[in-house]
């Protein structure tokens, strides 16, 4: 039995893969989750839910479906991934984390059955797979109406793939992330995305691509299911709280599920709809921590967001130089990535995270490999991520922007560092 919150993370983090460990080891598929949720009386079947994947825009459009219903009165579970801070953040209700010491609780409640589960013939669950239980173990306990369920990763074999009263599946966009992974093409990932849709449910969709549309609407037809794709000329109208034109998009894919929910009976109304819209904001996504000068954390960790974060940044904010702090993943694609950053950038430093990755100790990039991608810039590399942030925000002269990005991690990591006061602006 853990007693604090840093033991009962601690605990579930020890399930992270090392450096030198097998990233996936262990049996590939869904029985491993589904037998530790049959442990736990299956909390997975005692809901409806929406369930969202996509390669950009999922915790956002995820987060707005769940305002919405919040605004309308409903008791709402949100399951996002990954976590900026704190573990906490993956299981929400009603937009808010819960407690550390509900965090405690949960993990004594599963520690139980993780035990018991390293003897079976399904081995040790995942460090992915305990969040995902302890989240739908929190929505029981918590008596929800319906969940949003954001996917992890891909879609057929992510853990979250075991619910089975989807009201409405979400596939928000598709473009190459996780290729090592899912593939190299959109086609083979939108073939795995597509594995949330089930029978019975209504599919909206962000996808742009032809190919992808017909992969989609070919499942849908197979699971006699109805489609409905973004129609972009629905975006004007929209008065969103969120920065970003690309914001819009994600908000009339939340727009277009409501419809979808009301046409099943839930009671959403207009005006729900629009506060939700216009009281929204989302921690690490175009988050403004400082006016005067200015200072933004958004995490575009792969081509598509950062794409449409050198778009939209110039349009969103005044300033006369910008300074970009930029980690990415070793997984990421830096050759296509780092020069969309570098477009809009004045100066540009280099950094790493420090932070361990639900999929085990990842390093970064090596910061002297990403300098070299850029010519004719000012650039920078700084090891030590805070020491960086210091050095740009102790240089900062007016009219000055500072722009974290190219990692969750990286943000998560400065976000911490600004709670606790390591950085003091």
């Amino acid at each position: 039995m853990v007693k604090t919150f840093e033991e009962a993370n601690r605990y579930v983090m020890s399930f992270i893969p090392k450096a030198d460990e097998v990233k996936f080891a262990g049996q590939f598929g869904l029985d491993r989750q589904k037998y530790l949720l049959h442990l736990l009386d299956d909390p997975q079947d005692k809901f409806p839910c929406v369930h969202i994947t996509g390669t950009s825009g999922k915790s956002s459009t995820s987060y707005l479906i769940s305002s919405i219903l919040k605004e309308a009165g409903y008791v709402v579970g949100l399951h996002i991934s990954p976590h900026l801070v704190s573990p906490t953040e993956r299981i929400q209700i009603n937009n808010k984390p819960i407690s550390n010491d509900e965090f405690i609780e949960l993990v004594n409640v599963v520690i139980p059955h993780i035990e018991r589960m390293k003897t079976s013939k399904f081995g040790k669950p995942t460090y992915f797979e305990i969040l995902v239980t302890m989240t739908f173990l929190a929505f029981i306990r918590h008596k929800i109406d319906i969940a949003v369920v954001e996917v992890g990763l891909g879609g057929r074999f992510d853990g979250t793939n075991v619910v089975k009263r989807t009201l409405v599946a979400v596939v928000t966009n598709v473009g190459l992330d996780h290729t090592q992974i899912l593939g190299d093409t959109v086609e083979k990932i939108i073939d795995d995305k597509k594995e949330i849709i089930k029978s019975g449910c209504v599919v909206v969709s962000g996808a742009t691509q032809p190919s992808v549309k017909d992969i989609i609407t070919k499942k849908c037809r197979d699971v006699n299911v109805q489609v409905r794709f973004l129609d972009m000329t629905k975006q004007s109208h929209i008065k969103l709280g969120l920065l970003g034109e690309f914001q819009k998009q994600n908000a009339t894919l939340a727009k277009m599920t409501a419809d979808e929910l009301i046409k099943k009976g839930y009671r959403i109304t207009e005006k729900n709809i629009s506060d939700a819209f216009e009281c929204a904001q989302i921690a690490g996504r175009m988050e403004v921590v400082r006016k005067n000068p200015l200072i933004v954390l958004d995490g575009a960790h792969n081509e598509d967001k950062m794409r449409a974060l050198a778009s939209t940044f110039p349009k969103c904010f005044s300033y006369k130089k910008l300074v970009v702090i930029l980690a990415l993943k070793k997984d990421k694609d830096a050759e296509k990535i780092v020069p969309l950053i570098a477009h809009i950038a004045d100066t540009i430093i280099f950094t790493k995270f420090t932070k361990e990755t639900d999929m085990g100790s990842q390093l970064c990039t090596d910061p002297e490999e990403l300098a070299r991608l850029i010519t004719k810039k000012d650039v920078g590399v700084d090891h030590d991520p805070i020491h960086a942030f210091q050095g740009a925000v102790a240089s900062q002269e007016e009219e000055t922007a500072i722009l974290v990005t190219g990692s969750l991690y990286l943000v998560g990591e400065m976000k911490k560092a600004l709670i606790e006061k390591t950085i003091i602006l």
